[in-house]
């Protein structure tokens, strides 16, 4: 690793934002290199590293070395599955990193590639249960950090009113929300009445900075 990360950093940002056209708010560091870890905390929201551990809510993960699951070459689906099953039992969060696809490889000597149809019927497994949630790291890494974030605050209390303010960390995607329920009362943001879910929250949006429980 050289004196030059920070320069490729930014040529890979660069390059994803010019040619997809999309925001980039995390990284994968390259072989989960802890130098990138210090980079990926001025630019980014979160960044991947390599070790094989589970994350859970509010646990001491640290978001700059976020532990994934790299299945082996030609992995079945039957081994992410088994993966989902453990996330599932424990709820906590799994993630995984595939670089590329042998039924998709076009002869271009994809790094540790797994096949493509083996990949979507673990990835059809994991939707087949209502109460798993299966995303990209961008979306879930930002509900993980808000939920974190929301485990640390203390209301203003007025009266019988509480109310919670936050600032978003940095390099944080906006239209985010967060799933929360009360044993009572109203949820308010801005004045307006937050809505309840049939499923059982309420969803607060993280970008307004504020939230209310009134009777």
């Amino acid at each position: 690793m050289g004196d030059n990360l920070p320069e490729d950093t930014d040529a890979g940002q660069a390059f994803i934002e010019n040619n997809l056209g999309v925001k980039v708010y995390t990284m994968a560091a390259p072989y989960g290199a802890a130098p990138y870890a210090d980079i990926a905390r001025t630019r980014y929201m979160i960044n991947r590293g390599v070790s094989d551990r589970l994350v859970a809510p509010n646990d001491s993960t640290d978001p700059f070395n976020l532990s994934c699951f790299i299945p082996a070459p030609s992995a079945p689906a039957s081994v992410l599955d088994a993966k989902v099953d453990a996330a599932r039992a424990a709820g906590d969060w799994q993630v995984v990193l595939v670089h590329g696809f042998t039924d998709m490889d076009a002869g271009e000597g994809v790094y540790n590639p797994v096949d493509f149809s083996e990949f979507t019927a673990a990835v059809t497994y994991a939707k087949s249960f209502p109460d798993v949630w299966i995303d990209s790291l961008v979306h879930v890494g930002a509900y993980w950090i808000a939920q974190k974030m929301f485990s640390t605050l203390t209301p203003d209390v007025s009266g019988d009113r509480s109310t919670w303010t936050w600032t978003l960390p940095d390099h944080f995607p906006p239209g985010g929300y967060l799933r929360v329920t009360v044993d009572g009362g109203t949820l308010s943001q801005d004045g307006t009445t937050i809505p309840w879910n049939p499923r059982g929250y309420y969803e607060v949006a993280l970008d307004k900075g504020t939230l209310t429980l009134a009777p």
